[in-house]
């Protein structure tokens, strides 16, 4: 069924969505094939996502993942549904999870400095450091740095050009930065496509990459609750502080509209009281 399903997703549907699909269901049918419960019943649904939570060694699943699986399996029952091989979809049953606000946490020019040094030191270097840098100068999604492909870069005209996962395939062109030039021209020529394959495993097939970069920030000494997610944050927040206009960052983060800077930009004190130094006392 699996087989089946995933062949007629890749009539529409992008690579790396295959690939996380396909993880997703092969984790369903081995919790199956353990548990021997009926894929059908929407307990045994239930009973994954449950497992799933409870996964990250110790550390809770965020229901937005939980919810992101849950939108597998429905769309995957509702393919046996409406082709007449099922006759209900169980997924269906099961309530969507809740989802954590985006995190306002943004990483400090000099905190980007430390996890810099330390990703020197980790054992995936040859990653972790060009992918950081990725991260903090365009503000890319950790998934897309894992498949940051060779043929986006140009030399030649020192130029970025790459669709985000979550742009629908539309293309972002942006100048080759030169300490991300440096560190992509250091990275082994183990793959024609991908500049990171091993980061690209990891992140959609070992669920490892969140967990090495969680200790490149542990042995940076910084707060434990910075993620990679948080680079994008300090991307935004230190374009808007040298004065790039929203517009611009708008298109170098990849976002629809600059209304996503109110979510994304963190609130610093120091501004605030700037902008209150000239307040008339009554």
């Amino acid at each position: 069924m699996i087989k089946e399903y995933i062949g007629w997703k890749k009539l529409g549907a992008s690579d790396n969505t295959i690939l996380v699909y396909e993880n997703y269901l092969s984790k369903f049918s081995r919790h199956c094939f353990t548990t021997k419960q009926n894929p059908l019943d929407h307990s045994t649904l239930h009973s994954f996502l449950v497992s799933c939570k409870r996964s990250n060694k110790g550390v809770p699943v965020k229901g937005n993942t939980l919810n992101a699986i849950l939108t597998c399996l429905k769309s995957f029952f509702k393919y046996f549904l409406e082709s007449g091989q099922i006759t209900r979809n169980p997924a269906s049953m099961i309530p969507r999870f809740k989802e954590e606000a985006a995190t306002i946490i943004g990483f400090k020019p000099d905190e980007a400095k430390e996890l810099l040094n330390s990703s020197y030191d980790s054992p995936y270097s040859d990653y972790w450091t060009p992918m950081i840098l990725l991260g903090w100068h365009y503000g890319m999604r950790l998934g897309d740095t894992a498949c940051f492909q060779r043929p986006w870069v140009n030399n030649k005209t020192k130029q970025i050009k790459f669709i985000p996962a979550k742009r629908k395939k539309k293309e972002i062109i942006l100048p080759l930065v030169p300490d991300v030039d440096l560190a992509l021209s250091k990275v082994p020529h183990e793959d024609d496509t991908y500049y990171f394959p091993l980061a690209r495993d990891r992140y959609y097939f070992r669920g490892t990459l969140s967990n090495q970069f969680k200790k490149i920030v542990k042995d940076a000494g910084l707060d434990h609750s910075l993620t990679f997610h948080c680079l994008r944050h300090g991307a935004a927040t230190r374009m808007l502080k040298q004065g790039v206009r929203t517009t611009t960052i708008t298109e170098i983060i990849g976002w629809e509209s600059p209304a996503m800077l109110q979510r994304y930009i963190d609130r610093d004190e120091e501004d605030i009281s700037k902008a209150l130094e000239g307040s008339i006392t009554v």
